[in-house]
């Protein structure tokens, strides 16, 4: 433990002679810890498995046709009762929202979904606050 202690004496010594080798130094070192983060961080989020149950069986159906662009409500209803060939049909929609206070004068617009009552149970989540509905 002598050694260590002698070691860091002798390397703080060693940076106060050169303290703009020092400056530099911490700088270097830090500038290339937090561009390692910010790599790994973003290779995370790109090849990390989607968080849901069985995701290689999940697919996407889009509505193709001249009247709309989305299914509508009671197109979901009857193709999630009617199908044969997927164990399971869940909707969602993107939406934004204005969150605030009745009485404020500012909102702030935020991101959120509104999805069928069998989306969590069907995916292997759940909700994080409230109930998350059932069928």
């Amino acid at each position: 433990m002598n050694t260590l202690l002698q070691d860091l004496r002798f390397g703080a010594r060693m940076l106060m002679k050169k303290p703009g080798f020092a400056l530099i130094a911490v700088l270097t070192l830090g500038l290339g810890i937090g561009v390692n983060t910010a790599l790994f961080t973003l290779f995370n989020t790109l090849v990390r498995p989607l968080s849901i149950k069985d995701p290689d069986a999940v697919v996407r159906l889009n509505y193709v046709g001249a009247r709309s662009r989305m299914f509508s409500y009671p197109d979901y209803l009857y193709f999630r009762d009617q199908t044969k060939v997927f164990s399971a049909l869940v909707a969602h929609e993107d939406e934004r929202f204005l969150l605030g206070v009745k009485e404020a004068e500012e909102s702030q617009e935020i991101g959120g979904e509104f999805v069928s009552g069998n989306f969590f149970s069907e995916l292997g989540g759940e909700a994080m606050l409230g109930r998350d509905g059932g069928r």
